[in-house]
């Protein structure tokens, strides 16, 4: 990597050489972007690890990991990387107010740093007064804030859910929306997912009941284009406690296995990902947490079911906690 201004301020670099996955599961080219990425990012970000788990399917990056990361929006003004194609508006004030960012990087299949951006958002967001600055702050296109969306978003208010997490896709071809809903469950997301005509959606789900048996917190991600609602789903499975609180993640990754989703060593890395390490020099943090953030089962009519695995790591102060999950 080229030296930049940026190299001689702390940031995530500076921290990720604490940070080991085994090399079975991250090939030496996805992690060597992803250290180069991480000069660039602020020393406080929350960083997630997307792997995908599918052994045996003839994955078309084996050992590739996805990033993503957190910023606040307070430091959206400070944040000008001269490496990472950003949306425009994000070197502006917001024009609404959001939770949090987050930055998500494919990173084996872009050849340049653009990633994708979601907003958290908070359960009543005024989304028929505030969708399209919504929009225009992710750098998606207006032409996406229809009045299709709109009952999309009221089929899902009504249903008892909301989106928690909204992104612009701009990694993926034709830049679809990423609608992550929470609060619904059970029977109740997939008579949501046939109310929204979601091709095979609910059969999908209904086919997965087992895996979803006893989880304490199952959201829905779908995506939304001009088109309508599109045809592959992600159900997140987590729990509220990390592993080695809860025995329930240990079930999950056992089904898992046992479905052939993961393999044994996926599942050892996972249940065993849950920790800390000591940072010095890094005031006000203190430790370099890691904990399990959810898994997400990939249903798509058109192909079989596969799994993927989100691993957070971030720099904590000393004497906080960090819950099992980012959602």
């Amino acid at each position: 990597m080229s030296p930049s201004i940026f190299s001689t301020r702390p940031s995530t670099g500076h921290w990720l050489r604490l940070v080991r996955l085994p090399s079975p599961l991250v090939s030496s080219p996805s992690w060597a972007r992803i250290a180069d990425l991480t000069e660039f990012l602020p020393l406080e970000s929350m960083l997630a690890f997307e792997l995908r788990l599918w052994p045996g399917r003839g994955s078309l990056f084996p050992g590739a990991v996805d990033l993503s990361c957190r910023l606040l929006p307070s430091r959206l003004p400070d944040f000008n990387p001269p490496t990472i194609d950003l949306p425009p508006t994000l070197a502006e004030p917001p024009p609404v107010k959001v939770r949090e960012l987050w930055l998500a990087f494919d990173s084996p299949t872009s050849p340049s740093y653009r990633p994708s951006v979601y907003a958290r958002l908070s359960k009543k967001f005024p989304f028929r007064e505030q969708l399209p600055k919504l929009l225009q702050l992710l750098g998606a296109g207006p032409s996406l804030a229809s009045e299709g969306l709109i009952g999309v978003l009221d089929q899902i208010a009504n249903a008892g859910g909301h989106v928690a997490f909204l992104g612009s896709m701009h990694a993926r071809p034709a830049n679809p929306l990423r609608l992550e809903i929470f609060g619904i469950r059970g029977s109740d997301l997939q008579e949501l997912l046939r109310q929204l005509e979601t091709p095979g959606g609910a059969q999908l789900v209904e086919a997965e009941e087992e895996l979803l048996d006893g989880i304490e917190k199952t959201h829905l991600a779908i995506d939304w284009t001009p088109e309508g609602v599109g045809e592959r789903i992600g159900v997140e499975l987590s729990y509220e406690h990390i592993p080695g609180r809860e025995p329930g993640w240990e079930r999950l990754f056992d089904r898992l296995e046992a479905r052939g989703l993961c393999t044994a060593e996926q599942r050892e890395v996972a249940l065993g990902w849950t920790g800390s390490e000591r940072l010095e020099g890094y005031e006000p943090f203190t430790h370099l947490a890691r904990a399990v953030s959810h898994v997400k089962l990939v249903l798509d009519p058109r192909r079989p079911a596969a799994a993927k695995l989100y691993l957070l790591v971030t720099p904590w102060p000393e004497g906080a906690g960090l819950a099992a999950s980012s959602r």
